[in-house]
């Protein structure tokens, strides 16, 4: 074949596009879970273990991309979708089943925090006007960690429940739990100022954690 013949055999004719240098086909992939190729396959045709969060039913050779045992979505490509190992499944479920557990923890903890630092200030030496030395630094502590757990705890939680709750409920319960815990905060301490730039703290805190984990859930679910 001369050169010039094969230089005509590497150009597209139809558009006159010449595909000797074109290496692009080289960098791209196809997944065999694609849309296109899901007709008379098995969608999770991998080797692979994966069981399925809610009731650990082996999802290796099934047609669809839910589980045949409770219906549960899952997608072979994103492993935050199932679990490799029925023990993971378990302990998952657990979680999922048991969403009071975790606000439970949202609520006590920062509220014994703040009952620490409540009772610190309670505690000044009157003669001195000053606190004494472990109870300041019980007060210190508490005043740090507070919000920094309101922020760190509710958003373990919103990763617990992300797959349970849609948009509107998630951040009803947000709301409300921030609301509570401000509430509780600001009565019990008989509407102080401190109490109230405490409780305003802790809105922001939970606004913020809301606002985190809305921009993270696409990596949730």
């Amino acid at each position: 074949m001369s050169e010039d013949t094969q230089d005509q055999s590497n150009t597209n004719i139809s558009v006159g596009y010449d595909l000797a240098g074109d290496t692009s086909h080289l960098f791209q992939s196809k997944s065999i879970d694609s849309p296109s190729n899901l007709v008379g396959k098995v969608v999770n045709s991998t080797k692979r273990a994966k069981f399925c969060l809610d009731c650990g039913y082996d999802l290796r050779g099934i047609l669809t991309r839910r589980c045949p045992e409770c219906g549960k979505y899952f997608n072979p490509n994103d492993f935050n979708t199932y679990a490799v190992t029925p023990r993971d499944a378990k302990e998952t479920k657990w979680v999922l089943q048991r969403p009071w557990f975790l606000p439970l923890l949202v609520i006590g903890v920062p509220t014994l925090l703040y009952f620490m630092l409540l009772s610190a200030i309670l505690s000044i030496d009157p003669n001195k006007n000053a606190f004494y030395p472990t109870l300041e630094v019980i007060f210190y502590i508490a005043m740090i960690i507070s919000p920094l757990w309101h922020i760190a705890v509710f958003i373990v939680v919103m990763r617990c429940i992300a797959i349970r709750y849609n948009f509107q409920t998630r951040f009803l319960i947000m709301i409300a739990t921030g609301s509570l815990l401000s509430s509780v905060i600001y009565v019990t301490s008989g509407f102080s100022g401190y109490s109230a730039i405490l409780a305003l703290i802790t809105i922001v805190a939970y606004a913020v954690a809301t606002i985190i984990a809305e921009g993270y859930s696409s990596l949730w679910e």
